[in-house]
């Protein structure tokens, strides 16, 4: 059954089962093995015709079951369309975002992973002495991209993929500060069609974001930075540093928030990184620079507004 995708699985019984919150844990494990089965016997536009089912209270769900959602629906993101009118109402009304908040949050994660992942190259593959590195990525996430290595991402298949997620997330669904590290990693991909579609987005779904949000200015750190390994998940989760040319982005951003300047630690991390750092360029050391010069300025202003008020 497998393999003979001619069979025909009954798709809308199995994921009626599997959305069915009566149904159990382990119940839904095997609904879900016959569910991805039955998808791909459909064909693109009948499995994104079903995009809500599948991302609905998704961060409610087992990891490994949002995984094998997210995958089945990230082949078929370029066929998903909406009226621009429903698209208005459905983050209420469709896909319930606000009901469960954190939906988005492991959305965009995943697909943020998408963006910044890039296959090895032949020389990379070959080279068995150094592990090989995936910048902006931790091995949990580049399991979660790669299922585990079931996934073979051809060049253009990560271009197709990537794309998908452009035609999702350039939508009125999603808000300009979720979009923003996703079209940051987008605009410095190497496939010029991933490229530009990222820059058109970037002028036309950008202009909304708060550069003094917290949670903006943070998720912007961290991808410049990566994370540190937790013994909680394996310390597999630690997150490598973004390549440079994400980085050199983050610092275009992260030098229009005052904010910015008030998180001492991060900050004094970028400066140093992008100045002295073992793989820094001249661009990314001048961009590093900038930005301190943009933090003194920052610091210089509030002690001059100190002093007025003190007096």
């Amino acid at each position: 059954m497998h393999t003979n995708t001619s069979i025909k699985l009954p798709f809308e019984a199995l994921l009626s089962q599997f959305i069915d919150d009566k149904v159990s844990v382990f119940v839904k494990n095997f609904t879900l093995i016959y569910l991805e089965m039955s998808a791909l016997r459909l064909t693109p536009e009948e499995t994104a015709n079903h995009l809500p089912q599948f991302l609905k209270g998704i961060s409610l769900r087992p990891l490994q079951q949002r995984i094998a959602l997210l995958h089945i629906v990230l082949p078929v993101l370029s066929k998903w369309k909406m009226d621009h009118g429903e698209q208005l109402t459905a983050r209420d009304n469709v896909f319930h975002f606000n009901e469960n908040p954190k939906d988005v949050a492991v959305i965009t994660s995943f697909f943020l992973d998408v963006m910044l992942y890039q296959p090895l190259t032949a020389r990379e593959i070959a080279d068995t002495e150094t592990p090989p590195k995936y910048p902006g990525l931790s091995p949990m996430a580049v399991d979660e991209v790669t299922n585990k290595g079931k996934i073979e991402w051809t060049t253009s298949k990560l271009k197709d993929a990537k794309l998908g997620i452009m035609n999702f997330i350039l939508t009125p669904i999603f808000t300009d500060t979720e979009r923003l590290p996703l079209l940051v990693a987008g605009v410095c991909d190497p496939n010029h069609q991933v490229t530009s579609a990222c820059e058109d987005g970037m002028r036309r779904w950008t202009g909304n974001v708060d550069y003094e949000d917290t949670t903006t200015i943070h998720s912007l750190y961290k991808l410049y930075l990566g994370s540190k390994p937790t013994a909680r998940l394996g310390n597999r989760d630690g997150r490598s540093q973004a390549p440079n040319s994400v980085k050199l982005r983050v610092l275009q951003y992260l030098s229009k928030s005052i904010i910015a300047t008030n998180m001492v630690s991060p900050m004094i991390q970028v400066i140093f990184d992008g100045i002295y750092g073992e793989s820094t360029t001249v661009k990314l050391q001048r961009a590093a620079i900038s930005f301190l010069q943009w933090c003194a300025r920052m610091v210089c202003f509030f002690f001059f507004f100190f002093c007025v008020l003190s007096v």
